[in-house]
Order: structure tokens, then sequence, then C-alpha cells
């Protein structure tokens, strides 16, 4: 798999903007707050994974969108959610 090609596009925004093309059947997992667009040719569903311990029975999702070609799709390398005022 090549590696995604970096743009300087978001550089602003404080992060990197990567653009990987994925082929026909390639897949990749992203988190839901780091992907930015997707062609229209590539298919994504949310994959909801339950992840538990036996340490106090900790649960807790893991929750990836699942990208599969062919097409682009861009993604940044990070996210941050800035608190508001209410």
């Amino acid at each position: 798999m090549p590696p995604a090609r970096p743009s300087t596009s978001s550089r602003a925004a404080g992060c990197n903007v990567f653009e990987k093309t994925l082929a026909a059947g390639e897949t990749i997992d992203i988190e839901p707050g780091g992907w930015l667009f997707k062609d229209a040719s590539v298919r994504m569903e949310t994959k909801i994974d339950r992840l538990s311990s036996g340490f106090f029975g900790a649960n807790m999702n893991f929750i990836v969108n699942r990208f599969t070609g062919p097409g682009r799709v861009g993604i940044q390398s990070m996210y941050l959610h800035m608190p508001t005022e209410e």
C-alpha cells in the first residue's frame, strides 16, 4: 500500500491533511473525527467494537469509520475539539 500523499492546504489549521487513494476493495479504518472528505465512489460504514475489562467491570466502545475503495479519502493528522461557552 503506497503512503498517503501529504498536502499543505491545512497547515494554518494546525494539522496536516493526507490524501489516500484506495484501490477497488482496499479498506482503511479512520477515527470519526479524523477524516475530512471522501469521493462518492468510496463506501463508508461505522464499526463499533465493545471493549471490556475485568478491572472494575470497565466497558467502552471503540468506534472507527471503515472506508472501502476505489477512490480518495482525506485524512487529517490531528483534530481538536475546543470547549465552547454556553
